[in-house]
């Protein structure tokens, strides 16, 4: 299954733009922007503020989109397995700008993306930013 998200805008929520959990889909996310994600203040997401946070969630592919003032990660990709592309976009004026941790890794980076400008780190791989458990399931 292939999931697409385009030209959207998430700005201005709290904890994440868009939370992609086990979802095992072929995400394409292309022409949006996350922009200005607030610090969370909740038990379970305590401290995130992420445009992006995909965790074991199968290929992420984020084509022309930007990633920009977001309080945390631009984007956040988490555990196996979680591949990404980047191509054509934009991270910059976040906290870090890009964090692949616990064994994410990125398929294709493109040549022509912008991954500058970020107040802490452009890039981290070494798994040093808290991650949430998956949220749990909803009763009905």
């Amino acid at each position: 299954m292939v999931v697409g998200i385009t030209d959207s805008t998430f700005s201005g929520n709290s904890s994440f733009g868009i939370l992609l959990v086990e979802t095992q889909q072929t995400v394409f996310i292309i022409n949006t922007i996350f922009e200005a994600t607030l610090l969370a203040d909740t038990p379970l997401y305590n401290g995130l503020g992420d445009g992006l946070l995909a965790l074991r969630s199968g290929t992420v592919s984020m084509i022309g989109s930007s990633f920009v003032g977001n309080q945390r990660a631009g984007l956040m990709l988490v555990g196996t397995p979680t591949f990404g592309k980047f191509v054509a976009s934009v991270s910059s004026g976040n906290r870090f700008g890009l964090a692949l941790v616990h064994g994410a890794t990125f398929l294709t980076f493109g040549p022509n993306n912008v991954l500058t400008g970020n107040h802490e780190q452009d890039i981290i791989t070494d798994g040093i930013l808290d991650v949430p458990a998956a949220p749990p399931t909803p009763t009905p």
